[in-house]
């Protein structure tokens, strides 16, 4: 699982959520380095899911090595499904990404003043769920700009990008976050914590609870049933030889089990 980051190497928020008359949902804007066309780059795997709009606005969600949609851990602690809406790139650019995927470190968009926008920066929203448009959301009123009436637009379930995103310290450097406090993390993958995890059996192994993280240790005596569970209490580093172990309790055993995806699941706690 990805830990929903920033994808920007220089954070610069340029305008916090309800800080002006255009910004009255909850959306920021970042400038990156404030000089020529910085990108927005891909933190984990995202997949862009369609583009909307006049101002170049483009729809991303993360997905897995399969491109199957995929959860990522959010820095209130939550894991969601989300849609990331970037938007002001050049509207040509904006259409051609539609349908690719990128990989870790890829630029997925550009810095812009396509629509309304003054100077190039990237206007950052995110709601939880999968989307693909946005709706008018009278509840906010409308503002004035040339004389015509404007509606604001925004997704449903939008949620705060202040208090969902990490900054990653891995890859990019803060210019300035408006006086905002955003949580830090050192990489894109998130560990699950053992609290969160259960093992299910799914077919027969070899493997058994045994009383260290190791292949040579001496077995406790039990093999796990078929289509049992065991609740994770622990996880080990990955040994050197590139296995990893999670502490169990199976059946009021308590021991270490070398995790093989060919014998075992993981899953969420409730």
């Amino acid at each position: 699982m990805y830990n929903l980051c920033l994808g920007m190497k220089v954070i610069n928020i340029t305008q916090l959520p309800g800080g002006s008359l255009s910004h009255k949902n909850k959306a920021i804007d970042l400038a990156g380095s404030d000089a020529g066309i910085d990108y927005w780059f891909s933190q984990g795997r995202w997949k862009c899911i369609g583009s909307w709009g006049t101002a170049g606005t483009n729809f991303f969600t993360a997905v897995d090595q399969n491109g199957n949609f995929t959860k990522v851990h959010c820095a209130d602690g939550f894991d969601r499904y989300v849609t990331i809406a970037l938007t002001h790139s050049n509207r040509k650019y904006a259409k051609t990404m539609v349908g690719r995927i990128y990989a870790d470190g890829m630029p997925m968009y550009e810095e812009g003043t396509n629509g309304n926008a003054t100077g190039n920066h990237i206007h950052l929203e995110v709601a939880e769920g999968i989307q693909t448009t946005k709706i008018r959301n009278r509840s906010l009123g409308y503002y004035i700009f040339h004389n015509s009436k404007y509606f604001y637009w925004t997704m449903e379930n939008e949620l705060n990008p202040l208090a969902v995103f990490f900054i990653n310290d891995s890859f990019s450097r803060v210019k300035s976050t408006k006086g905002a406090e955003l949580r830090h993390c050192e990489s894109v993958t998130y560990e699950r914590g053992a609290k969160d995890m259960k093992l299910h059996i799914h077919t027969f192994t070899s493997q058994s609870i045994r009383k260290e993280p190791t292949t040579k240790s001496a077995r406790v005596g039990v093999i796990p049933a078929l289509n049992s569970e065991a609740v994770v209490t622990g996880i080990s580093p990955k040994m050197s030889d590139g296995w990893q172990y999670y502490k169990v309790n199976y059946q009021g055993i308590e021991g270490w089990c070398q995790y093989d995806n060919s014998c075992f699941e993981v899953l969420e706690g409730e």
